[in-house]
């Protein structure tokens, strides 16, 4: 199923990251047909994922696990670098939805297939987008600071 799939690694100070590319064989086994690399770090007191590729119900249980890690850090502000999804289906919005009403979690950026995506569903109401991490962290400042 992940061909490509090296695994979660540790890395500075326990930020999870999930390694390598993530392919899926077709349904008859013959080719990849899915693509995703999930890269992690830290930008300040964010927590950033960056995904590269597609994000639906073939690909979710590969950058479920990297995510899942991410959000157990229990970062103040987990960003979710999406300029580079180019499809996201309805699995791949509700977890991000559901990652949402766990811990602060700001889009990053998306793309202009997902943004337009975000838009036509309705989930650019529910989900916090910004276009940088340093707009995202400082809105999340503002929230906190709030008499």
């Amino acid at each position: 199923m992940a061909a490509g799939l090296r695994g979660l690694r540790r890395r500075h100070g326990g930020v999870a990251r999930l390694e390598g590319d993530m392919t899926h064989a077709s349904p008859d086994g013959s080719a990849p047909v899915a693509h995703l690399k999930v890269d992690t770090h830290r930008a300040g007191g964010a927590l950033v994922c960056r995904i590269t590729g597609d994000l639906h119900l073939e690909t979710l249980p590969t950058v479920k696990p990297a995510l899942e890690a991410a959000a157990a850090e229990r970062p103040s502000l987990l960003c979710l670098d999406l300029h580079d999804v180019h499809l996201c289906d309805a699995a791949g919005l509700g977890f991000l939805l559901h990652l949402s009403r766990r811990l602060p979690l700001a889009v990053i950026n998306p793309g202009p297939a997902l943004a337009r995506i975000l838009k036509l569903t309705g989930c650019e109401q529910h989900l916090r987008v910004f276009p940088t991490v340093q707009d995202a962290a400082a809105a999340m400042q503002r929230l906190d600071h709030r008499p």
